[in-house]
Parts: C-alpha cells; sequence; structure tokens
C-alpha cells in the first residue's frame, strides 16, 4: 500500500488518481483471484477481519489499508473541488470501495457482447462517482 500511495501522491488529477486505482486492480486481478477476498477482509467487521487488523496494527503501525489509500483520492478530489467534502469520510470510503467492487466484478465477468472497454468502464465509474459525491 506504501507504493501506491507514493505512486498517487505524484499523480495531480482526481480523475487519473481514480483511474490509476483501476488500473492497479487490473494488474492485480490477472495475478490472483482473491483481491476482493482480501479487500473484503480488510474492510469487514467481523471477528476474524477484527483479529487480522488488530494484528496488522501490533505488528506494524506502518501498514496501510485500502481506506487510507482511498482517502488519499478523495482528499486530493476534494482539494480540487469534484467532491464536496459534506459527508463523512468513511461514507465516501464506501461509495470509492463500492465503484471498486463493481470493476473487480466487471473485470471477473468474462467477456459479454456490449461489454465496454476497460477505459470506458473507468471512465462510467469516475462519472457516478462524481454524480454521488460531487
Amino acid at each position: 500500500m506504501w507504493q501506491m500511495m507514493d505512486s498517487l501522491a505524484k499523480i495531480e488529477k482526481f480523475y487519473d488518481m481514480f483511474d490509476y486505482l483501476l488500473l492497479c486492480m487490473d494488474m492485480e486481478i490477472a495475478k490472483r483471484d482473491c483481491l476482493i477476498q482480501f479487500i473484503q477482509l480488510m474492510i469487514d467487521n467481523g471477528p476474524v477481519s477484527r483479529l487480522l487488523q488488530k494484528k496488522i496494527k501490533e505488528n506494524d503501525a506502518g501498514i496501510r489499508k485500502p481506506e487510507d489509500v482511498l482517502e488519499q483520492v478523495l482528499q486530493a478530489g476534494i482539494r480540487q473541488g469534484e467532491i464536496k467534502a459534506r459527508m463523512p469520510m468513511f461514507y465516501m470510503n464506501m461509495v470509492v470501495m463500492s465503484k471498486i467492487l463493481v470493476y473487480a466484478i466487471y473485470l471477473t465477468s468474462g467477456e459479454k457482447e456490449g461489454k465496454p472497454d476497460g477505459q470506458q468502464m473507468h471512465r462510467l465509474l469516475y462519472e457516478g462517482l462524481l454524480k454521488e459525491l460531487g
């Protein structure tokens, strides 16, 4: 996550940051099928997830969770005026996470006629994000 946060810090525009997150997903989905399960585990509030999150905090306070990365992206959107800071950060994080989960489903859904290509899907998700948070 540190590498991702460092890379995001070098990107100026909110759309480019969101696009970068989706491109990272493209690479991760290609490498393994457990990305969605990992994301769920890191944000879930169940007993296993709480234990894992506690162990991570105890062993390395420098580990960044997905919501840390998303907050960095959201803060850029707020600074650039594309997102209004009228909602709690937790909720805004969940909105972005929902878009990312939709993208993960898109990536793993297989080929379908009429399916938008990757860049079209990036743009559609971004536009949906702005409608909800903008």
